[in-house]
């Protein structure tokens, strides 16, 4: 891991942060003409793993302040959950992780 190619995002838990401030949440959009349009408005986590996946030779690294003072089951939902829905056995170096 060398620091030139880090890159970090810090957040901080509160009380009120929510699932949809993680990860996001289709907002209504209304244009000029009044039409009501739905868009995903990305959380601080898709950000950082959108910018992952586009820069897969680069590090990203999502530092977590006040952990405590947020709900984290809440707020995580089921996405760290995610690693562990093994679908496929490899008959070799097998880790026991599925990585999505």
């Amino acid at each position: 891991m060398t620091a030139a190619a880090d890159i970090s995002e810090r957040l901080v838990f509160h009380p009120d942060y929510t699932y949809s401030d993680f990860i996001g949440q289709i907002l209504p959009n209304v244009d000029e003409d009044g039409q009501v349009s739905y868009k995903f408005t990305p959380g601080s986590f898709t950000n950082i793993l959108h910018d992952a996946y586009k820069n897969p030779e680069k590090e990203y690294i999502l530092i977590i302040g006040e952990i405590n003072r947020g709900n984290a089951p809440a707020i995580f939902g089921e996405v760290f959950q995610l690693p562990d829905r093994k679908t496929e056995i490899r008959e070799v170096d097998d880790d026991g992780l599925t990585y999505y």
